[in-house]
């Protein structure tokens, strides 16, 4: 399972090195100049996101017909896939963490923030983990790109679900005291 976790972190760090410097870079000039702490927890999205192209690119070279005469089961390969994605939201975990407190102590609110920073990074992790969770088992049987579109095709229909049953409960009068 360690060489499958190497070829796809060689993968994803060969293609999207120099992008991954330059949006943490980006996102973190925007944190401590515009006060835009905010983008710091995309990070932890960005993380993820650069998992599921490993998954891509395995279905545009047609990696799994060659991967079946390797002395590896289909769960080694699903179960690297997700130690990955853990591995990398792990890390932007950390990093964001790291980068919203040292955005904090550069502006002298550290005290305040720190308990912020760390449910701010939690909450968001669990989304990120849910999403992820759901495009990688319908990546196995839609394929990856199809089921990008269709996990937020997913997520718009629950959040306008939501809108719709939110706004249906404040024009009741049943509610109303």
């Amino acid at each position: 399972m360690l060489g499958l976790l190497y070829k796809d972190q060689a993968t994803i760090w060969s293609s999207y090195r120099k992008n991954f410097l330059l949006v943490v870079l980006l996102y973190t000039v925007m944190a401590f100049t515009m006060d835009m702490k905010f983008m710091l927890f995309a990070l932890l999205f960005i993380g993820g996101l650069y998992t599921t192209s490993a998954l891509v690119f395995d279905e545009q070279s047609h990696w799994d017909t060659y991967a079946r005469t390797l002395p590896v089961s289909g769960r080694q390969i699903v179960g690297a896939k997700y130690l990955l994605a853990l591995l990398w939201m792990a890390a932007s975990f950390v990093l964001a963490y790291v980068l919203l407190t040292l955005c904090d102590l550069f502006k002298g609110q550290v005290a305040e923030n720190l308990l912020y920073n760390l449910t701010g990074c939690l909450v968001t992790l669990g989304l990120v983990m849910a999403y992820y969770a759901l495009g990688y088992v319908l990546s196995y049987k839609i394929g990856a790109v199809r089921a990008q579109s269709g996990v937020i095709l997913a997520i718009a229909l629950i959040i306008a679900i939501a809108l719709v049953g939110s706004n249906a409960l404040e024009n009741t009068s049943f509610f109303s005291f």
